[in-house]
């Protein structure tokens, strides 16, 4: 029986302008937020996150009520490589014929896959995450996908790197203390606090978290 799933799809907004080196650090930093998300409950066996036409990624997310908390901690990470640096995304929720292995995500079937890639290559401009759910995933993916999707990515395209390099680790389902994440960053409690807090963070957070409740 076909698994739900999300596949993410993405890629880097003014890559050419920005460089190679500046490219480099961005996907450098999906990679490693990649192995973080690989790292969650119900994630082992997910294949890793894939590059492809020079700025493009797909990823895959196997539990789709995580598919949110993840492109959220995507695009944290990029923009924590710099004040120009930004990915857009869209999340497909659907089923997929098998999980594929590593190194083969590029040749991965199913709806999850079809409405990611066309969810991204139709998407406007001004955005910088989508959803687009299959009618088979259930109203407790479809009813709010594509409205947090879009509110969670006006969110993100406002962050600072300061703010952004925050969120992507409170982001995490193991995230630190803000006092023990200031002692990793070499800030205080009450600075890990302040950039928190003008990311909307707690707001995020408590939707994520009702979100992923309702499992």
């Amino acid at each position: 029986m076909p698994k739900t799933c999300a596949v993410l799809t993405g890629d880097l907004i003014g890559s050419t302008r920005a460089g190679a080196a500046s490219t480099h650090a961005a996907f450098d930093a999906l990679a490693e937020a990649d192995r973080a998300i690989r790292a969650w409950p119900g994630e082992a066996g997910a294949p890793a996150l894939e590059r492809f036409r020079g700025d493009g990624w797909q990823a895959m997310v196997l539990e789709p009520l995580l598919a949110l908390r993840a492109a959220c901690l995507y695009s944290a990470a990029v923009r924590a490589t710099g004040k120009t640096a930004a990915t857009r995304l869209c999340a497909g929720l659907g089923p997929v014929k098998a999980i594929p292995k590593d190194g083969a995500l590029g040749a991965g079937e199913g709806e999850a896959f079809v409405l990611s890639g066309h969810g991204l290559e139709s998407m406007p401009k001004a955005l910088r995450m989508s959803a687009r759910v299959s009618t088979s995933a259930g109203p407790d993916i479809g009813g709010w996908a594509p409205a947090a999707f879009g509110l969670a990515g006006a969110l993100s395209a406002r962050w600072t790197p300061r703010q952004a390099q925050v969120m992507r680790h409170l982001l995490l389902l193991d995230a630190p203390t803000q006092a023990a994440l200031g002692v990793q960053l070499g800030i205080s409690q009450q600075t890990v606090q302040d950039h928190f807090e003008s990311a909307e963070g707690p707001a995020l957070l408590a939707v994520l978290e009702q979100m992923e409740a309702s499992a």
